[in-house]
């Protein structure tokens, strides 16, 4: 594998590393915050279900700005929101804000969205022998991550004696703005065309379904005159 080829592939899987970890501390804590700090107990899930939400509202988004701008803006614009999302938890802990702590997992959400093209950005225009293999390997980061970010999240929790539970969200913070650093290494490779660019799209298929349509409405009548 070439120089240029492997460190790319390790800052993808450092970035896959940085960010499951950081949804880990999430995923451990946030349904617990969110109990603490809603009084109505049926929406204390709101906040964590808004980091899906939204990651499901901005992925397809991501994907055309990654397209337009390249990997390296969109996965720094998904870290950038990370970090946002990790100081605004914060805040909203200190604050003892529940509106506010959405508002920080919302952002998370739209980290994740940029993330989890970060296995597809391992196959860019890489030869089809080890695409999969490049895959699995930045996925492997998420792996070790599962099992680092509860213990990140035990380790923060009681960072700050006065705030329980704030500092294992400035470890999101954190983590979300290593993510970003890292990304600064990552360079864009050129877009591959689709195959059907630059190319007139016949239009044959569309004469034959009319043709057939109208031999179809013709034989209806046919048949509709022999009722009469």
């Amino acid at each position: 594998m070439p120089q240029t080829d492997r460190r790319r592939l390790v800052i993808l899987f450092l970035g896959q590393l940085l960010f499951t970890a950081s949804f880990s501390v999430d995923l451990t804590l946030t349904g617990i915050v969110g109990y603490q700090l809603m009084p109505n107990r049926t929406l204390a899930t709101l906040p964590y279900s808004l980091i899906t939400f939204v990651a499901c509202l901005t992925t397809f988004g991501a994907s055309i700005l990654m397209g337009r701008m390249g990997r390296k803006a969109g996965f720094m614009l998904g870290a950038a929101a990370g970090t946002l999302g990790g100081l605004i938890s914060f805040q909203a802990l200190t604050d003892r804000s529940f509106l506010l702590f959405c508002s920080g997992t919302a952002a998370v959400g739209m980290f994740q969205a940029f993330a989890q093209y970060y296995r597809l950005a391992a196959a860019d225009n890489a030869p089809e022998a080890v695409r999969a293999r490049n895959i699995a390997t930045v996925l492997s980061g998420g792996v070790i991550a599962s099992i680092l970010g509860p213990c990140l999240a035990y380790m923060g929790d009681g960072l700050i004696p006065t705030t329980p539970h704030a500092g294992a969200y400035l470890i999101v913070a954190i983590l979300a703005l290593l993510s970003a650093i890292l990304m600064l290494g990552l360079k864009d490779r050129p877009r591959q065309p689709l195959p059907h660019e630059g190319r007139n799209i016949s239009l044959h298929f569309l004469r034959r379904i009319h043709s057939r349509g109208t031999a179809v409405l013709s034989a209806c009548r046919d048949h509709q005159c022999c009722f009469l």
